[in-house]
C-alpha cells in the first residue's frame, strides 16, 4: 500500500467498486445542500522519482446559509460601489458573490475517489470549509491510472464523493509536471485579466458586475507556449471564493490549463476598503513554493506594473538565479515601471532577464524553444 501523507486509502476490485463506493457515500456527511469548489493543483515527482506527490484541495460551503457578517458585507460592498441598486440583482451578481455570502462548513468526512480506489482525508475540513491532503502514487499507480483514462493529457482526474443518494460528482484536477522542462508562472489581475486594481470603485464593479475581459490576446501567446510543452500556474492575489469565475474566464478565453494559486482572504466589514493594500500581501510566497518545488525546471515569469509583480518576480530571481528563464512584465498606464523603480525592483540582475510589454504582440511566441536550448 502506498503510503499517504493526510489520507487513508481503501483498495477496490473491479468486482465490488460500485458497492464499496455507496457505502462510503453513507460515511461522508457531504450533504445535499453543501457544495464542493475543487481546486486545480499540481503533482510532483518525489526526490527518489519512484513516486508523485498529489495534493487534494477544496472548500466545503453551505449554500442555503449565508452568515449576518457576510450579509452586512455586501451591505457595505453595495455603499462602495455607488451604483444602481438594479446592477445588484443581476444573475451576474449573485454568481460573483455567492461564495463570499455562503456559510463555510468545518467538520465535514471528505472521500475521494481516484480510479477504483478510495480515499479518506484524515482531517475533516476546517472551520473555513477548507480541507487538503495529500497522497502518493506510485509510478506503476500512475502507469496504470494512465491506461484507465484517469489520467488524460497530463491531467489526473478525481472526485468527491457526497451523501447517500446524491448523485452530484464534484470533479478535481490535478496536473502532473515532470521535474524537467519549463514553466509559466502568471499573474491574473491587469496581466490576463482587465481589473483596473488601481482604483478602489473600478476594481470591485469589474470584479462583481462586469464580464471578465481579456487582455489583448495574450491567450494566444500562452497557447502557443503551452503547445510547445510549457505548464502553467497562475497565480493571483485575488481571493479563493472568486475561483470558479476566474476558471470559467480563463477556460472561456481560452487560456491553457493550469494549477490555481489564490489568497485565504477573509473579507471582514472593515477591511473591504484597505483591500488594494491587502492584495499586495503573500504572492511572492506562493510562486516562491513552486519554484522551490522543482529544481531542475525553468520558469518564465508574467506579470504588469500595476501592483508589485516586478519586486516580488525580483526577488524569485535572485532567490533562484538558476530557475527563471524570463521575467515579462506588461505595463499598466496608471503605475507604469519607470527606470527608477525597475532598477530597484530588479537590482543585481542581468537587463537580459526582464523586459516590459503593452501588447501581446511583443512576447516572443518562439520563446519556449530558444530558451530551453540556451538553458540546457
Amino acid at each position: 500500500m502506498t503510503y499517504e501523507e493526510g489520507f487513508d486509502a481503501v483498495q477496490l476490485s473491479h468486482a465490488v467498486a460500485s458497492t464499496m463506493i455507496r457505502l462510503k457515500r453513507q460515511s461522508t456527511n457531504i450533504g445535499q445542500t453543501d457544495d464542493v469548489v475543487l481546486y486545480p493543483t499540481f503533482a510532483r515527482q518525489c526526490r527518489e522519482r519512484d513516486s508523485w506527490r498529489v495534493p487534494i484541495w477544496g472548500t466545503v460551503y453551505e449554500m442555503e446559509r449565508a452568515s449576518i457578517r457576510k450579509r452586512m458585507l455586501v451591505r457595505l460592498l453595495k455603499r462602495i460601489m455607488k451604483v444602481d441598486p438594479s446592477c445588484f440583482q443581476s444573475e451576474l451578481f449573485r454568481q460573483r458573490i455567492r461564495h463570499f455570502v455562503a456559510a463555510t462548513e468545518r467538520a465535514k468526512r471528505v472521500w475521494v475517489q481516484i480510479g477504483e480506489q478510495l480515499f479518506r482525508l484524515r482531517r475533516k475540513s476546517r472551520r473555513n470549509g477548507n480541507f487538503r491532503g495529500s497522497l502518493y502514487l506510485s509510478n506503476q499507480q500512475v502507469d496504470r491510472l494512465a491506461d484507465q483514462g484517469v489520467i488524460r493529457d497530463g491531467w489526473l482526474h478525481y472526485e468527491v464523493l457526497s451523501r447517500g443518494s446524491d448523485e452530484r460528482r464534484f470533479q478535481g484536477q490535478v496536473q502532473l509536471i515532470d521535474p524537467t522542462g519549463l514553466s509559466v508562472i502568471s499573474d491574473i489581475d491587469d496581466t490576463i485579466k482587465t481589473t483596473q486594481v488601481h482604483d478602489l470603485q473600478l476594481m470591485l464593479e469589474n470584479t462583481f458586475l462586469e464580464e471578465f475581459q481579456s487582455v489583448d490576446d495574450l491567450q494566444s501567446v500562452y497557447r502557443q507556449w503551452a503547445e510547445a510543452g510549457a505548464s502553467f500556474h497562475y497565480v493571483s492575489s485575488s481571493p479563493w471564493p472568486l475561483f470558479e469565475p476566474l476558471s470559467d474566464f480563463c477556460q472561456e478565453a481560452g487560456f491553457p490549463r493550469g494549477s490555481y494559486h489564490l489568497r485565504l482572504l477573509r473579507l471582514r466589514d472593515h477591511m473591504l476598503r484597505r483591500l488594494p493594500m491587502l492584495r499586495r500581501r503573500g504572492k511572492g510566497g506562493k510562486i516562491k513554493s513552486i519554484l522551490k518545488a522543482f529544481p531542475d525546471r525553468q520558469f518564465i515569469l508574467v506579470g504588469d506594473s500595476a501592483e508589485r509583480d516586478p519586486e516580488i518576480y525580483g526577488a524569485a530571481a535572485r532567490l533562484y538565479p538558476d530557475r527563471v528563464a524570463a521575467i515579462y512584465i506588461r505595463q499598466v498606464g496608471e503605475r507604469s515601471l519607470d527606470r527608477p523603480r525597475a532598477e530597484q525592483a530588479f537590482r543585481g540582475l542581468s537587463n537580459e532577464l526582464w523586459t516590459t510589454f503593452e501588447a501581446a504582440d511583443e512576447l516572443p511566441v518562439t520563446l519556449l524553444q530558444n530558451e530551453t536550448a540556451a538553458l540546457v
